[in-house]
């Protein structure tokens, strides 16, 4: 994150947008991800904002993934 600071405080950036294409692509992925795991039982835990049949909103990975995901953010 550290990195994307220091893009737009260089670039003077004032906000980022997702591109929609990329999140439409990463939320597929989530989705099939998801399927695969017992997270998708209909039941209303904290990862599903209590909904029983609520969007799962944690990493769709591994944490080992998603750190290192982040260490090199593609901005």
């Amino acid at each position: 994150m550290f990195d994307v600071i220091q893009k737009a405080r260089i670039e003077n950036i004032k906000s980022f947008t997702p591109r929609m294409d990329l999140s439409s692509i990463f939320g597929r992925r989530a989705d099939l991800f998801f399927k695969r795991t017992a997270r998708t039982i209909p039941c209303g835990s904290w990862f599903k904002q209590g909904e029983t049949g609520g969007q799962v909103d944690i990493y769709p990975g591994s944490r080992l993934h998603l750190l290192v995901r982040l260490q090199s953010p593609t901005v």
